[in-house]
């Protein structure tokens, strides 16, 4: 599936994309801390959710969890082309 006549349409030139694709990549490794800090809290928010027995909180945790961050950039992506 081509993107291209989307990338058209908003006017994106190649260096932009790229661009995007290159601080995507970089800001990867450097956010390592944050991942075990998201998937601390994550665990003790869906552990907590567990004991009182609540499904809201425990999609409270699916939202904090480090699973969030590449579904948003999944939608960045996309939306950039």
């Amino acid at each position: 599936m081509s993107f291209a006549p989307l990338a058209r349409v908003l006017r994106l030139t190649d260096d932009f994309r790229q661009q995007t694709v290159r601080g995507m990549l970089e800001r990867h490794h450097t956010e390592a801390a944050s991942y075990w800090t998201q998937l601390v809290l994550a665990a003790g928010i869906a552990t907590f959710g567990l004991v009182l027995d609540s499904g809201a909180v425990i999609i409270g945790a699916m939202l904090v969890a480090p699973l969030m961050g590449p579904i948003v950039e999944l939608a960045m992506g996309l939306a950039v082309g």
